[in-house]
């Protein structure tokens, strides 16, 4: 029967101090990095926890007040007059400067929100420009109606002009 011994030790490999060394330090430098990614993650943790007990404080100290009847209509009433003030600028104006024309010199622009309107008095060279200048102002979604008030002849830096009064309603 034939058999086989196996022998784990290679001939001639000796002991270097060296080697167990490097493996030595290798290990430590790998538990250190553990610790350090260890602390790391709880400084975080801790971190999240402080983040979230003042994001906590932050909404409980915000919580509105308790008003009284009157405070109350106080407020509805400032909210409203708010919503008055920005509800329709932004939209009626930019149409106004989409409808605008290098032609048209506008004198004044008097918004007025009681009657949801804008008196606008300008002056032109043209009749013409005076036309395409409403219909442009026509075609924009927010304006409901534009009528022609007014118009007189007038002279600019010698020239024949003419000035018009427009209602502009949204």
């Amino acid at each position: 029967m034939n058999k086989v011994i196996l022998n784990h030790a290679v001939p001639g490999q000796h002991y270097h101090p060296a080697r167990h060394l490097m493996l030595l330090v290798s290990l430590l430098v790998c538990g250190v990095c553990v610790a350090h990614y260890l602390q790391y993650q709880q400084e975080t943790n801790a971190l999240i926890q402080q983040r979230d007990e003042l994001v906590n404080a932050v909404t409980i100290s915000t919580s509105p007040p308790k008003l009284n009847e009157k405070e109350k209509a106080e407020v509805v009433a400032v909210n409203v007059a708010i919503a008055t003030i920005l509800r329709p600028w932004p939209r009626l104006f930019s149409a106004l400067e989409m409808a605008d024309s290098q032609d048209i010199q506008l004198l004044s622009v008097e918004p007025n929100v009681t009657s949801k309107s804008v008196r606008i008095r300008a002056v032109t060279l043209s009749v013409n420009k005076l036309t395409s200048y409403i219909d442009a102002l026509k075609q924009q979604d927010v304006i409901s109606s534009v009528s022609l008030n007014s118009t007189q002849a007038v002279r600019v830096a010698g020239h024949a002009a003419t000035e018009f009064d427009l209602l502009v309603r949204w």
